[in-house]
Order: C-alpha cells, then structure tokens, then sequence
C-alpha cells in the first residue's frame, strides 16, 4: 500500500543429504512506500472572478490513475457544505453543471482524489470557484458637439452602453424652432456633419436615444 513502513526479513534454505536447514532471519529492513499522489483542479481556473455551469475545468493528471473523484462544497459563512454526490471521471476535466444542485451567484470549493490500483487516497488542496455572474458596468450616456464653435459644420460624438439603439438629434435656433433634424445609428455618427448652411449664432442640440436625453449648446462663427 501506499504510505506505509514495512519491515523486511529473509532465512535462506540449504539442502544437505537430502535435509533441508534453513538459517535464521537476517536483520529486518525497513522500507517506506511512496506517499499516495494527490490532485486537484489546474490551479490557474481558481479563483476567477465568474465560472460557468458548462465550462470545462481540468484537473492536473496523475500518471496510472483511473478515476478521478470530484467533490464540490458550497462557501456557506466559514463553512463547506457539500454539493450533490461526488462524481467520478475517467478523464482529467468536469464542468460544475455535472452536480446536482449547483447553480450561479454562488462560491464553490472543488477537490479532487484518484484512484490507483482500485483504491482512492486522500483529496488535493481545494479550488475556490465562483459562479457569480460577471455583470457589465454601464457606461453613462452623454454627448457632445465637435468643434465647438465651428465654422463650416460640427459633428455629434457620443457615449452609450447601448450601440444597437439609433439617436436622434434635433437642432433648435434661440427662439426654439426645431430647424433640423436627424436619426442615425452610433457608428454613422462620425461621419454625419450638422450645421454647414446656419447662419451665424447659437443653437441648441438635443440628442436622445431610447429614454435618455443629452442637450449641447453650439456656436456658429
């Protein structure tokens, strides 16, 4: 077996005229097994930030093994709480959707034991893996008017978490007659030049998309 101390002895036998005699016992030797391997989950996939129910995780393989055991723990306050049933792999890799009850917004610990010669030995060092979903931070909506003042035509640059709804824009003189008006997509923007044909003097540009609403004073030389 594996980890154990084992001490070794040996008699010889001598055939004489057909007796057999035997010597006694040499002195014992002693000798240690190797320590049973261990794994665990490729170290590089712990503790990132959001892990998916089907992505696949490996695990550091052993030569000789068999069946790699998974276990998953829930982080419940300072305690583990098993996840489901173990399960056993003949390959190096599982996904966490593999265990029953395992879901997202949650932080997990994986270990993994192997099998050699029909025997599992002791579980490697545990992997911390989150499930919580990696949420977008949403850029607030804003616009602006470039160059500003202008003399021949001023574009309209914004910033928006949204790219697939168009913006409108609408152009009102000082005493707010709408004078001209626009819808675009944000990638035809940079493109689109406002304002060539005013006359000199102030304008107000309001620029919308969806629910949010952007106003940007211009100035015709």
């Amino acid at each position: 077996q594996f980890s154990t101390s084992y001490s070794v002895s040996v008699q010889y036998k001598l055939v004489n005229n057909g007796t057999e005699l035997w010597s006694g016992y040499g002195s014992d030797c002693i000798l240690n097994t190797q320590i049973f391997p261990t794994t665990e989950v490729t170290p590089a996939l712990c503790g990132m930030p959001s892990t998916t129910l089907t992505q696949s995780l490996t695990i550091v393989p052993v030569s000789g093994a068999t069946i790699y055991r998974v276990s998953l723990f829930e982080q419940v306050d300072e305690n583990l709480v098993q996840v489901g049933a173990s399960i056993n792999r003949t390959v190096a890799n599982f996904t966490l959707g593999m265990f029953t009850g395992a879901t997202v917004n949650k932080n997990y610990v994986v270990t993994v034991s192997v099998q050699l010669g029909g025997v599992f030995g002791p579980e490697g060092r545990g992997c911390d893996i989150s499930t919580f979903v990696a949420r977008t931070a949403k850029v607030p909506f804003g616009a602006t008017a470039y160059p500003n003042p202008f003399a021949s035509g001023f574009n309209i640059d914004v910033t928006t978490s949204v790219d697939s709804t168009p913006i409108a824009i609408k152009v009102y003189d000082m005493v707010g007659r709408l004078i001209e008006q626009h819808t675009a997509q944000v990638n035809e923007l940079e493109t689109m030049t406002i304002g060539d044909r005013y006359p000199s003097g102030v304008y107000n540009v309001t620029v919308t998309q969806g629910e949010e609403t952007r106003t940007v004073r211009v100035v015709k030389r």
